[in-house]
């Protein structure tokens, strides 16, 4: 089970005016921060991947009669 925190943090833009220099930086900010975060997530999961081993897979039983045709004759 993978529990995760996750944070928002939105930022309004007015689409009919400019935005400022300000804004911009931090929207660019919480970006940046935002895909830190997902990276640290996806390390993490990766490393978990391939520290513990995989469960056994279910063998399936081949069938021996395959492609061999019997027939009876009476």
């Amino acid at each position: 089970m993978i529990c995760t925190s996750v944070q928002v943090e939105t930022t309004e833009l007015d689409l009919n005016q400019d935005p400022s220099s300000n804004e911009l930086e931090t929207t660019h900010s919480l970006i940046e921060e935002r895909i830190r975060q997902l990276e640290a997530i996806v390390s993490r999961i990766r490393q978990r991947e391939t520290t513990t081993p995989a469960p056994p897979r279910a063998s399936v039983p081949r069938d021996s009669t395959a492609g061999i045709n019997y027939t009876r004759e009476f």
